[in-house]
């Protein structure tokens, strides 16, 4: 199903912006003429911690509002934790509201979701025989709702050009919740690795709720 949530809301938002009334008159005209359809790219996501590669679809239906959705794949990249990610995907949507006299600076609130799975190495210990298994590889998964509030600016590659840059820093919070397959039954981590490190959660075996700061320089094309 996560597959066609970008197709989905590219119709739902196409059909709503040719079926909405006009109710007579014409709309006086925004301060900043306001293209509808954009895409971006956010290449600083290859260098996260797990390497995102995806594409984003922005509506923009007056001047001020824009819904924007962004579908990204995750893959083990250069400052990956120990774990070997083997695959992932993550979704992002936002409402951003821009403000000031360009429009050039904006606010946005965002919901994501995010699902990663890694295989993992660690000890393991079994209380009831009193076995440690040293070294044990299982399949770790990770399962991240979460929200956040952005700041951000926006700036034109030229009065004319289609594209734009857009960067922006909030601060959020997500849960993370772990399941762990291939582990023998009775066995557990050896150690507190599952705690949850609250306020960052600095490891993918740590269930609970974190904090998070989206940061991001994201390149647009405004159709």
């Amino acid at each position: 199903m996560r597959n066609f949530t970008p197709f989905l809301l590219f119709l739902f938002l196409f059909i709503c912006s040719d079926i909405a009334p006009s109710y007579g008159q014409a709309a006086p005209p925004s301060r900043t003429p306001a293209p509808k359809w954009s895409l971006s790219f956010n290449p600083l996501g290859l260098l996260e911690p797990q390497a995102a590669a995806g594409i984003g679809v922005g509506y923009q239906w007056n001047d001020r509002w824009q819904l924007w959705l962004e579908s990204s794949l995750l893959f083990h990249g250069i400052w990956s934790p120990a774990q070997s990610l083997r695959s992932g995907f993550r979704e992002i949507l936002a409402l951003k509201y821009y403000f000031g006299k360009k429009r050039d600076f904006f606010w946005a609130v965002e919901g994501r979701f995010k699902k990663a799975v890694y295989t993992d190495t660690y000890n393991f210990y079994n209380p009831a025989s009193g076995v440690t298994l040293n070294n044990y590889s299982y399949t770790l998964k990770n399962s991240m709702p979460g929200g956040a509030f952005w700041i951000g600016a926006s700036q034109r590659w030229g009065r004319k050009s289609h594209f734009r840059i857009e960067e922006s820093v909030g601060l959020g919070f997500k849960y993370r919740s772990t399941t762990k397959d291939g582990i023998p039954a009775g066995f557990g981590y050896y150690g507190k690795v599952e705690d949850s490190g609250f306020p960052f959660t600095t490891t993918p075996r740590g269930s609970g709720l974190t904090m998070y700061v989206p940061a991001s320089i994201r390149v647009f094309y405004v159709l």
